[in-house]
Parts: structure tokens; sequence; C-alpha cells
């Protein structure tokens, strides 16, 4: 798993702020970390919660992805609980039983059943249907995603014309993420997923 430095990183390397050979400043690096918890927070507005808590730059870089058998309604319903140890099973989840919507994150691995799910990895998530628990996955595939999509962003912040192959890659990213949410994804790319109000044309 990559740490948020780690993303504000690579996606500052590719806005072309930061050189490929170089580390970014701690100006850059703060920088790229508001923009990343500005635009996590407003996906929310764009029917994509992953129930985002604001980042630094030591955190390890997840967040939230529902299991794909997740229903709309539970969906709506989902509010964080905190951290779970699957391996102590603390705080006590049982099979068939919880509040529907409750979601923790895995702290620590393990192999505590709940229902059908028999193997926890650190970062995944828990989550209660109103009759079972679900395994969501934690987000490390979306990382590249996340990369260019923030690369966009800085962009953005900075006043300076993307290339087009960071658009075009920020536009891929967000509708592979969007697609693993219930809500449909969107069907075109929405530039405001990125910042509002957007400073450039080249959208």
């Amino acid at each position: 798993m990559a740490t948020v430095r780690t993303i504000c990183t690579r996606a500052l390397r590719r806005s072309g702020v930061v050189d490929l050979l170089n580390d970014p400043a701690a100006e850059e690096a703060n920088l790229a970390l508001s923009v990343l918890n500005e635009t996590m927070h407003g996906w929310r507005a764009k029917s994509v919660d992953t129930l985002h808590t604001s980042f630094t730059l030591s955190d390890t870089f997840v967040f939230w992805v529902p299991p794909t058998e997740l229903s709309a309604g539970t969906q709506a319903l989902v509010a964080y609980q905190g951290t779970w140890n699957a391996s102590t099973n603390s705080p006590a989840l049982a099979s068939s039983t919880g509040t529907e919507g409750h979601v923790y994150k895995v702290s620590t691995a393990g192999s505590t059943t709940l229902d059908d799910v028999t193997s926890w990895a650190a970062n995944d998530f828990a989550v209660f249907d109103g009759t079972e628990w679900l395994k969501g996955e934690d987000s490390q595939r979306f990382e590249s995603a996340v990369i260019a999509i923030l690369g966009l962003a800085i962009c953005d912040e900075l006043a300076v014309q993307p290339s087009a192959k960071i658009v075009s890659d920020a536009r891929d990213g967000w509708n592979t993420i969007s697609a693993a949410y219930v809500t449909p994804p969107l069907a075109v790319f929405d530039a405001t997923l990125v910042r509002t109000p957007q400073r450039g044309p080249w959208y």
C-alpha cells in the first residue's frame, strides 16, 4: 500500500510541477495534500461517497470501496464506525447481527468469521447489509486513477494547462472509480469532479 505522500508525489510529477527525478518540496507536497483532501471530500456530491476523512502525508492511502453485492438502499445508509481488529474481533461483531449500513475498516488482518467471509486483510472493510456482513476491498487498485485525477486537479489549482494524456487518464480513472459504486457510473466525464470552479478552458 502506498502512503499519501507517495500518491501526492506521483501526482505532482504527472502534472509537471515536480521533475520526474525529484521529490516535492514541503510546500508542494502540502499543496497536493490539500487538493487531494478537497477532491475526495467533493466526490460525495458526485455519488461517490468514499467515507473520506482528511489524510495526512504519512497516512496509508486507502478509502472505502463498497462490495458489488451492496444494494443501493444500504449504500444510502452507509455510516463509518471506525476500525475493527479481525484477529481479536474487537469490537465484537457477529454473523447476521448488526445495523444496516454500518461499516468498519479492518485495522489488523485476521480470520474472524462473519457470515460467508472468513479472511480479512488490513484495510478491507466490513459492512452490514441488514442481513449479513459483506467485505469491501481496499482501494489499492484505484491508486493510478487517483494519481491521474489529482494531477489534473493540481494543474487546475496552479492554472497550468494539462496535457491531453493527463486529461484522458483522469477521465478513464474517474470512470473506473465511479463504476465501483452502487450508483450508476457517470456516462460522461464531469470536469467538476476535480475542482470547482474550473479555471482552465481545456476540459
